[in-house]
């Protein structure tokens, strides 16, 4: 009877615990066994007597719930995906991982009944893909998903329940509003059942009848759905500002300012917008832009990156790079949210000006979300772009033909007195271009050489506005700079030499510069010419004598003047008289001129030659000359008791000579 009771006390204990609705556990004893009752006719020797004990065991009622995620219902079927109403629904991205947890309740009457995982069905309710191959996974005690597969559930006695996943792989070709899950498939594996002994009270042991499992219909609707949200885009923009708002990503707190280029060229990088302007000088070859690519698509994503150029001149490249200086074509993997800050370097020659005068050169750099293209399932490239423009400089200075620039060799004539004082201007019209892609101030200088009879002269070269470049000067007021030229404008200006009057006869070559005091950018124009032209005379001398009658002997004094009256430099100047017929040679003497103040060098002489003989510094003669025979005078400038053409006369220098004769 003891054992009766302890037995009595476990089921009742193992009822109160599992409380579940399917009623008494398959296998079960429900015996019964009659008693009778009754005492002597005297009334004493009471006695009981037992019937023959009955049993009847309890037959199993296999029944079990699949529900998701702790639903109440599992959906409503449909035929592969059309039609069926999921139980459940998650919002996935492609290439994500679903997974789904189900809960397995024993409904039944069984105990330890276990549960095997059908191969599901997997389904698309929209024209896109299936999901990848479902795999069921256990759970742990935290009921959270583990990494280790499972075929099958429990052991579960009445009432209890256990959790598995089901866990795939959202197609990567997956587009928004894409349907698509897995149905999953549970079956209960029957298995045998040990029926209890019925012990009656008076002690008679039943067996129980022999109870059969038999497994009911597989759970066949437990659908799951990944509703598919696909945003394949990012953007491209300056340095730590991929949205270009002119703020630092991604606190958006930070106002951007400007940044120097990361090669180590002394270059400062402004942000306009979504675009970055460097301002190079003449002697910058390079200009490092950093610029971000920012992943704002929600899944990982890589950016292909490229360039395109417009503007630069020949020559130029255009290489990116990592922050390191590695060469790549793309971002690597992004994250969704996740920014990658990579170099654009571009290279160019010196002294380089824009292709097109004004126009500013500039890289577009474009990011391509590769999860948008075609073949990854994207709906077609999804592109960005951000401009990286280099400010080149350049002018051009030349020539101008009623404003229009004409590089060409200009050549003009002069003719100058040989004075020492005074000018005569020559002038050119000329023209200044800003060929560089920003506002630029150009200087303006002029340099000339000019030999004159003292050694050589530099002339001043002026410069005067002429706003209607029609080659005349507007005024005399003289300018040195352009003043702020806009990318791409003219202006016009009249370049005037002051050619010295004792300018010697020759060509001369004007040399131009404009130069930026800013960006050191400098045009020349070196083909302007002048050419004085040489005068003329025929340096006649004047003679005159102080008598108009005379008695023999009486004296006539001749006064002879000779120099050189042209704007040029003359040698082996020599002065002649002869004496007269019936007349005496008495004496001869001369000075030298210099009306223009040249000077002669130290040891300069006069010499006197007498009747073709030799040249001599004395003015006695050695053999008086008589009636036709030549008196000269000459100045020996190098001392070298010669005349020839070594002994040079500048412009205004001569012989004033005083020849007498007497009257025979």
């Amino acid at each position: 009877m003891k054992t009766v009771r302890k037995t009595i006390a476990l089921l009742a204990a193992l009822s109160l615990a599992s409380a579940y609705a399917a009623g008494t556990t398959a296998g079960a004893a429900i015996g019964n066994q009659a008693t009778a009752s009754f005492s002597d006719a005297s009334g004493t020797n009471p006695t009981t007597v037992y019937s023959n004990a009955v049993v009847t065991t309890v037959s199993a009622v296999p029944s079990f719930t699949v529900l998701l995620n702790n639903q109440n219902s599992s959906g409503t079927p449909g035929t592969n995906g059309a039609g069926l109403t999921p139980a459940g629904t998650a919002s996935l991205v492609p290439g994500q991982q679903a997974s789904f947890k189900y809960t397995i309740t024993n409904t039944g009457n069984v105990t330890q009944d276990t549960y095997s995982f059908v191969t599901q069905t997997t389904y698309s309710a929209t024209s896109g893909a299936a999901p990848t191959t479902p795999v069921y996974y256990t759970t742990d005690s935290s009921g959270n998903c583990t990494a280790t597969a499972a075929t099958t559930s429990g052991p579960l006695d009445p009432g209890q329940s256990a959790t598995f996943c089901v866990v795939y792989t959202v197609p990567t070709s997956a587009k928004t509003g894409d349907k698509l899950g897995t149905n999953a498939i549970v079956a209960l594996t029957p298995h045998t059942i040990t029926s209890q002994s019925y012990t009656a009270p008076d002690g008679t042991v039943v067996p129980g009848a022999a109870v059969t499992e038999t497994a009911p219909a597989n759970d066949t609707d437990n659908w799951n759905q990944a509703q598919i949200t696909r945003t394949d885009t990012g953007q491209v923009g300056p340095n730590l500002d991929a949205d270009a708002d002119g703020k630092v990503d991604p606190g958006n707190a930070v106002a951007v300012t400007s940044y120097q280029s990361p090669d180590g060229t002394p270059v400062t990088i402004n942000y306009s917008g979504d675009s970055q302007n460097a301002q190079a000088i003449s002697t910058t070859t390079s200009v490092t832009f950093l610029n971000t690519v920012k992943n704002n698509g929600n899944r990982a994503d890589i950016f292909n990156l490229s360039t395109a150029t417009a503007g630069f001149p020949t020559g130029t490249t255009v290489t990116i790079t990592d922050t390191s200086g590695t060469t790549i074509a793309n971002t690597g993997s992004l994250a969704a949210g996740a920014e990658y800050t990579f170099r654009v370097k571009v290279t160019f020659p010196a002294n380089s000006a824009p292709a097109s005068s004004g126009v500013a050169p500039t890289v577009t750099v474009t990011s391509t979300s590769q999860n948008s293209l075609p073949a990854n399932g994207g709906a077609g490239a999804q592109t960005d772009t951000t401009t990286d423009i280099v400010n080149l400089p350049g002018v051009l200075f030349t020539d101008s033909v009623n404003g229009t620039p004409t590089p060409s060799a200009v050549s003009k004539t002069v003719t100058t007195t040989g004075a020492t004082t005074g000018t005569t201007p020559v002038t050119f019209p000329m023209v200044v271009v800003n060929n560089g892609s920003t506002p630029d101030t150009f200087n303006l200088t002029g340099t000339v050489a000019v030999s004159i009879p003292t050694g050589n002269a530099n002339p001043a070269v002026t410069y005067y506005a002429d706003a209607n470049c029609d080659g005349v000067a507007d005024n005399t007021t003289a300018l040195t700079s352009t003043g702020s030229l806009a990318a791409g404008a003219k202006s016009c200006f009249v370049a005037s030499v002051a050619v010295p009057q004792n300018t010697l006869p020759g060509p001369y070559t004007v040399t131009q510069t404009a130069t930026s005091p800013t960006t050191g950018t400098t045009s020349t124009d070196a083909d302007d010419k002048f050419t004085v032209a040489t005068t003329q005379n025929l340096y006649t001398p004047t003679k005159t004598v102080d008598k108009n009658t005379a008695a023999p002997g009486a004296t006539l004094t001749y006064t002879i003047t000779g120099s050189n009256t042209n704007n040029s430099n003359i040698t082996k100047y020599i002065l002649s008289d002869t004496v007269p017929t019936n007349t005496s040679f008495v004496s001869v003497t001369a000075s030298m001129l210099d009306a223009n103040n040249y000077g002669f060098p130290a040891g300069a002489k006069l010499m006197y030659r007498f009747n073709g003989g030799t040249w001599q510094p004395s003015a006695t003669p050695t053999t008086v000359p008589t009636a036709g025979q030549k008196v000269e005078v000459a100045i020996d400038v190098n001392n070298d008791n010669t005349i020839d053409t070594n002994d040079i006369l500048k412009p205004g220098q001569g012989i004033s000579e005083t020849f007498k004769v007497t009257v025979n």
